[in-house]
């Protein structure tokens, strides 16, 4: 998949460390646009919390305290796409 000159500046540098609340921009692009690109689905934040910007319901609490890597992430909101909801 290709994806825009950001994003790829984006992930080479956040690529292999934990993301923290710092990483929430990284040069001219956000955590939350670099997500949205990679995993196709509208990706927000809320301080530390990952949202789902369509319904406002949080997929990760704390999600940028150290914990979870740019990878984790992308897996983290691909489950939540898929899981069903009631």
């Amino acid at each position: 998949m290709k994806y825009s000159q950001n994003t790829k500046n984006y992930m080479s540098k956040v690529r292999s460390k934990k993301l923290q609340y710092i990483d929430q921009f990284v040069d001219d692009l956000s955590l939350s646009r670099a997500l949205t690109e990679v995993s196709t689905f509208d990706v927000g934040f809320d301080s530390w919390d990952m949202y789902d910007s369509d319904t406002g319901k949080t997929i990760l609490e704390a999600s940028l305290n150290g914990t979870k890597s740019f990878r984790q992430l992308i897996n983290i909101i691909k489950e939540y796409m898929y899981t069903p909801r009631v």
